[in-house]
């Protein structure tokens, strides 16, 4: 990481800390800050005649930042060059790659035009009665049986006899559906019955004047 370009390093260090819990990233900007300002200081004094001023924060506190039960001497040197680049760059450590940026408002920009495309519309249907219900159940079933009499009506793919029959039948079971849709036959049969029952009734009439 230390070893890659500048732009590269900077954008891996910003997004490993946007990946820190929130009260981590506040504790580790705050000590940065602090160990920043410590080493900028001209009147502190706490270096030795072996190790400098920065050496002496970098030593002191890189163990609270990358810690190790046994670190060894390869560890120790590689979290020291870590820590001296998050000190040198630790005011832009915290900010948001800029590439992230561009993705996250693209996404967003995304977003709010599928917001404001018009939704499909809903239909919902209106709540009604019991009764009104049973009637609209009534209507449709009615309509129902007069589709399927035309049906049988206009079927030329039966003969004339079959259909007769069929006829029949869905008249006697459904004759205020047949009276409806045929009025012009229910009269004719109507008066066809009522004939035959005067024809019936005249040749009784006639039997009794010749008795036996």
């Amino acid at each position: 990481l230390l070893s890659a370009s500048q732009p590269t390093a900077k954008e891996a260090l910003q997004l490993a800390a946007l990946l820190l819990p929130p009260k981590n990233r506040q504790h580790l900007q705050i000590l940065l800050q602090f160990m920043s300002k410590a080493d900028k200081n001209e009147l502190l004094s706490i270096g030795n005649e072996v190790n400098s001023k920065r050496e002496v924060i970098l030593l002191t506190f890189s163990k609270s930042i990358f810690s190790s039960l046994k670190p060894t001497r390869q560890e120790l040197h590689v979290s020291a060059r870590l820590v001296t680049y998050l000190l040198d760059h630790y005011s832009h450590l915290f900010e948001i790659p800029e590439r992230l940026k561009i993705i996250v408002g693209k996404q967003i920009k995304a977003a709010k035009i599928k917001e404001t495309e018009k939704p499909p519309e809903l239909v919902y249907c209106d709540r009604i009665s019991a009764d009104e219900y049973k009637k609209q159940g009534s209507v449709t079933t009615q309509q129902s049986l007069k589709s399927l009499l035309m049906h049988i009506y206009n079927n030329n793919t039966i003969d004339t006899k079959t259909k007769k029959a069929k006829l029949k039948q869905f008249q006697k079971m459904y004759p205020d559906i047949y009276t409806e849709s045929f009025p012009d036959h229910t009269l004719k049969r109507d008066k066809e019955l009522l004939l035959q029952r005067k024809r019936k009734n005249s040749y009784h009439s006639t039997m009794k004047s010749y008795p036996l």
